[in-house]
């Protein structure tokens, strides 16, 4: 594979994960499904292993953010590093008193 097709791979999945991160954080037209209590929904089984996932990859996107001095554009509005850390961390506790 050439460098410029995997430079293009890479930036077709950070712009479909920043369309998911959007979406779950709720900024998104299309928003990822949230509880009443504010925990997200995917699957009616094993919801946790899922919000576990997503939390630690929203928690280390937050942190190429910070690295990388970059925020992130959702349909809503501009989005920094802090909110989609502090938004993977509820996700954690919320897990954790359920």
């Amino acid at each position: 594979m050439s460098g410029r097709l995997q430079i293009d791979l890479a930036k077709g999945y950070l712009k479909q994960f920043e369309s998911f991160t959007c979406s779950c954080i709720q900024m998104n037209t299309q928003k990822q499904k949230i509880s009443g209590g504010h925990l997200l929904r995917f699957d009616p089984w094993d919801n946790t292993q899922y919000i576990a996932t997503t939390s630690f990859l929203l928690a280390a996107y937050a942190k190429w953010m910070v690295l990388n001095n970059q925020k992130l554009n959702c349909d809503a509005g501009t989005v920094d590093a802090p909110h989609v850390l502090d938004f993977a961390k509820n996700q954690v506790h919320i897990t954790s008193i359920a």
